[in-house]
């Protein structure tokens, strides 16, 4: 991972900056694997200790159909963010990736829990406002997706600012 300046030295230099890691799909893979095991084995320890009946059966069948919907509506609406100049590309898995302005973004929000930072963030393209969510450990990033994202915008609005056409002299 790069360190602090260089990180703030790519995004000044309009260098592509990966907001998350490389391996930021797999390890959510791997993440949603392990949680699926742990479940059913949950699921499965529990049928074997009470008694197997149609009740029980149905309650495993919706526990396991409720987290599995969980863990798929959590796996869509994750995406691995990178910037690059004034542009934020956002990709994800089996769908194609999205670029959009930096100045898109209406709201960047983080919250730690347990040594995991969640960002989620909210964008205006085609006229709609979506958002996504990032995870992060917060032990292995040096800057937040927020602190980044913002760090983006505030020079993106200061290289706005500074190409205002000038004055037109008549002649």
């Amino acid at each position: 991972m790069l360190n602090e300046q260089s990180i703030m030295d790519r995004l000044a230099e309009k260098n592509r900056v990966d907001v998350t890691p490389k391996n930021y799909f797999k390890s959510i893979n791997t993440c949603l694997i392990i949680l699926a095991i742990v479940l059913i084995s949950v699921v499965g320890s529990g049928l074997y200790v009470a008694e197997i009946t149609f009740l029980n059966l149905a309650i495993a069948g919706f526990l396991i159909v409720f987290f599995g919907f969980l863990g798929y509506r959590f796996k869509r609406n994750t995406n691995s963010i990178a910037i690059k100049g004034d542009t934020l590309i956002l990709n994800a898995p089996g769908r194609p990736s999205c670029v959009t302005s930096i100045r898109a973004i209406s709201n960047v929000q983080t919250n730690s829990v347990l040594g995991l930072q969640m960002t989620k963030l909210r964008y205006n393209l085609d006229g709609r406002t979506r958002s996504i969510k990032v995870i992060n450990r917060a032990s292995s990033v040096v800057y937040s997706p927020e602190q980044l994202l913002k760090k983006a915008m505030e020079l993106s609005k200061k290289q706005k600012a500074n190409h205002k056409p000038g004055s037109v002299l008549a002649n």
